[in-house]
């Protein structure tokens, strides 16, 4: 009861200094662009959360897999879609991976493939596949003796100077880790797997103090030649803590907060969240975390990241925040932002609602054929 009194409290505390007029010269230039059908009846996708996307460099479309809306009785229903955009509009490529949320997915540019795994049908329906899309435009799963357990809300991203993809953490089914006698079996997974194009390779556990968790937002940073991760959930609930690593070394960035931090902090540096997104605006050679679930509600803000500085995103309405399970790549110099989720609870009523909005973010406004609206 008490940690629900406080994060009522701190959930209140963010919708305040959300609405309060902002003159912080601090704040990092950000020009939002929400993008709309070219023409009446274009294809569009559904509205959907727990979807995964992935820019094509060779083809220059952005590719979107699969994903969730809620039925009639408030479970999640996933999709099995393939889409397509080009930059002006959508295309329906068949289906994609069977119906699945939570899953991961890359664009090998070293082997041109798209490259998929995990992901969940249901709670009780966790998958462990890896599947490869090539030149001939069919996923393939590649049947391998030696791979992640099935595990959903795990983070997958793929490192360009080092051709390989990055598997960390994950909800898994549940199996007991080695020196794991007494304690229950966490299903917060802390491993960190390596994909070659041919075969996965278990590295070595990141430290005990980047816990095991799920929903976590994750991105490589050509700059400093880096892994990023932060944030997600854990055994004991929400995290805010930002790590980073290279190769060799996990060093933890940022602390995870606590409540107690929150007046000082709130808009100052990001808080708890998971099922944010993490990536990399190669323009303005920066990286940047988007909104995220903190449990009370969505997150109002973004962030721009460089080592221990954080500084908000500008954020003048309308925005594509307040939101979760979004996803965002690098498309022609500015960020893609597709779908999400919201949840609201008011007195003992909770609703869920997935969204359709395609946005694109950028330092400064730029014009799309696409029809655009926004600042």
């Amino acid at each position: 009861m008490h940690s629900n009194v406080r994060a009522l409290a701190f959930a209140l505390l963010v919708a305040v200094a959300a609405r309060a007029e902002d003159s912080d010269p601090e704040l990092a230039p950000a020009s939002y662009q929400r993008v709309r059908p070219a023409a009446e009846g274009a294809q569009w996708p559904r509205a959907r959360g727990g979807h995964a996307m992935a820019y094509d460099s060779k083809r220059q479309v952005a590719v979107l897999i699969d994903g969730y809306a809620f039925d009639q009785g408030g479970e999640r229903a996933p999709y099995s879609e393939h889409w397509e955009w080009d930059g002006a509009r959508w295309s329906f490529h068949g289906g994609g991976l069977g119906g699945r949320y939570g899953h991961g997915l890359v664009y090998d540019a070293g082997r041109d493939q798209l490259v998929a795994f995990g992901g969940a049908y249901s709670a009780y329906q966790i998958y462990g596949d890896t599947w490869v899309r090539g030149e001939d435009a069919m996923w393939v799963e590649r049947k391998l003796e030696t791979a992640p357990s099935p595990r959903v809300g795990h983070a997958m991203v793929y490192a360009p100077s080092r051709g390989v993809t990055y598997v960390l953490g994950g909800w898994t089914e549940g199996q007991k880790e080695k020196k794991r006698s007494r304690k229950a079996a966490s299903r917060f997974s802390r491993e960190f797997w390596q994909w070659d194009g041919n075969a996965w390779t278990k590295l070595k556990n990141p430290p005990k103090r980047l816990v095991g968790r799920s929903g976590h937002a994750m991105a490589w940073d050509p700059r400093s030649e880096q892994l990023l991760v932060y944030g997600g959930r854990g055994q004991e609930g929400l995290l805010s803590d930002l790590w980073t690593w290279d190769g060799k070394t996990w060093t933890r960035v940022l602390k995870d907060l606590d409540y107690d931090d929150a007046r000082e902090l709130t808009g100052k540096r990001p808080w708890r969240m998971e099922n944010a997104w993490l990536a990399f605006q190669p323009t303005e050679q920066r990286l940047l975390l988007g909104p995220g679930s903190q449990g009370q509600g969505e997150s109002p803000w973004a962030w721009e990241l460089d080592g221990k500085r954080t500084r908000r995103l500008d954020s003048p309405y309308p925005n594509p925040f307040d939101r979760c399970e979004q996803s965002a790549v690098p498309f022609k110099g500015r960020l893609l932002l597709f779908g999400g989720s919201r949840f609201r609870l008011r007195g003992n009523e909770r609703t869920y609602t997935v969204l359709d909005e395609l946005w694109t973010l950028g330092a400064a406004a730029e014009a799309d054929p696409a029809k655009q609206e926004g600042k």
